[in-house]
């Protein structure tokens, strides 16, 4: 018998070190069990290609290998073979008991039909996938597993019927992601709001705000897609529609890019005619410094050092965010402009704004980092507007107010003999992926030469000759 030889062989993997990745496959119309054993991948053919007696044969497998974990939150529901109606639901454990004797008698009984779903949630379903992962990926890859998996709930909902995800769900789940905001978690105005129903609704909450890229968009939809395909794996679904759902191909959505040398000094232009002195002060302070909106609104006199042009940049996107930057000299002398008759504690830029804010009333329940939160996104929208007002609303296509550190990027990237570690110091990118960095230099820099590669780069195709140094 088929179960005789599949118990007896397995139970000979006892007391190895188990973690279950154990799933169905179907191949040629048979469906095969399959477990990952340490660094060994064993197959077995179950000999039937009826999906319920697969599972029922699969959970027996694991039954023997003592991986009681997931069994006794799983129903299968047994149908009478002539009438097709339920007999009744029963928990696994219990089915388990009598399934030595039954399991031959069973295919005569049961219809093939996936588990019934409706005993067990999305999240249920999402939970269990998280918590097999962990067991063996890196906490990094987990971390975009866990975010795909919230944009599944925030989309379906906890309690969606898993096997009522077809392919109109899954392309209006891809649509969705293409309005989610950047780091919108940030954004203090969208807190402990329902962000599936601003997107539906399209809130004037959202207007103006930069949304994710279509790169990002991409990456999600891939951790949905392994998420699924486990789902179809286990037999939770009988096919993932995600599976379907083509490749973005050169897709103008959400596609960011820098300012072309026209566009920038138009924009420079507008700010000075209109009398939007800080507001220029600032984007000239971003397309020199690479910073970025939330670190550059962060800083304060305290953290400027005019003398030696350097300055402490609190950055919280990585660990390398958090750095010593430097001030080119075509800025010094605005730089002065923004710290003359400051205190330590003021911020370099839009400090009365950032004092009002902190010290309003109807804030006072809400942290430092939502009030700075709050600000961030105040200055993003602002600065956003005034690139659409001076460029139009068709030539700002794909800019922001990051398109700026683009350009930095662009820019400092042509200066000579810049080497790529000190190009990713400068912008505030992760130098893991670089042993030697990470264990013999561990991240020392030689800041003067920093400086020095700073000063060499050349801005003054994106000036006008009208434009203040």
């Amino acid at each position: 018998m088929i179960l005789d030889n599949l118990t007896k062989t397995v139970t000979q993997l006892k007391g190895l070190d188990l973690y279950d990745t154990s799933y169905l496959h179907l191949r040629k119309n048979i469906y095969y069990f399959t477990i990952r054993v340490k660094n060994r991948v064993i197959r077995y053919s179950l000999k039937t290609s009826n999906k319920t007696i697969a599972i029922l044969l699969k959970l027996r497998i694991l039954h023997h290998l003592n991986i009681t974990h997931q069994l006794n939150t799983i129903h299968f529901t047994l149908f009478g073979s002539k009438t097709t109606t339920i007999i009744k639901d029963i928990e696994i454990n219990l089915l388990l008991k009598k399934l030595d004797t039954s399991i031959l008698k069973a295919k005569t009984e049961i219809i093939n039909q996936p588990i019934k779903s409706s005993n067990r949630t999305l999240r249920d379903f999402t939970d269990e996938f998280l918590s097999d992962k962990a067991l063996t990926t890196s906490k990094k890859t987990m971390m975009k597993y866990k975010q795909a998996v919230e944009y599944i709930l925030i989309f379906f909902g906890d309690r969606f019927n898993v096997e009522c995800i077809k392919y109109k769900e899954v392309f209006l789940f891809r649509r969705f992601l293409f309005a989610v905001p950047h780091r919108w978690k940030d954004i203090p105005i969208l807190k402990d709001k329902d962000l599936k129903l601003l997107i539906d609704s399209k809130s004037k909450l959202l207007q103006d705000l930069e949304t994710i890229s279509s790169n990002t968009v991409t990456e999600i939809v891939k951790k949905v897609k392994t998420i699924f395909r486990t789902f179809e794996n286990h037999g939770y679904i009988e096919k993932s529609f995600f599976n379907n759902l083509e490749a973005i191909k050169n897709t103008s959505l959400s596609v960011k890019r820098e300012f072309k040398p026209v566009e920038l000094k138009a924009l420079f232009t507008y700010l000075l005619r209109e009398d939007k002195q800080e507001e220029y002060n600032f984007m000239m302070f971003l397309f020199y410094s690479g910073l970025r909106r939330g670190e550059a609104l962060s800083l304060k006199v305290k953290n400027i050092d005019i003398e030696n042009c350097f300055m402490d940049i609190e950055g919280t996107k990585t660990l390398n965010a958090k750095r010593i930057g430097v001030i080119h000299d075509d800025i010094v002398q605005m730089v002065k402009v923004q710290i003359s008759n400051k205190n330590e504690d003021d911020y370099l830029f839009f400090n009365a704004e950032i004092m009002e804010i902190l010290n309003k009333a109807r804030h006072k329940d809400k942290t430092i980092l939502e009030k700075m939160g709050l600000h961030q996104y105040n200055i993003g929208i602002r600065i956003n507007k005034l690139i659409g007002a001076a460029l139009g609303s068709t030539d700002k296509q794909g800019l922001d107010i990051h398109s700026l550190r683009k350009n930095y990027t662009q820019i400092l990237y042509m200066v000579e003999g810049i080497k790529e570690l000190e190009l990713k110091t400068l912008i505030g990118h992760s130098t893991n992926s670089d042993i030697s960095d990470t264990h013999y230099l561990r991240g020392k820099r030689d800041f003067n030469r920093l400086k020095m590669l700073v000063n060499k780069a050349n801005f003054s195709a994106f000036l006008s000759d009208t434009t203040p140094n």
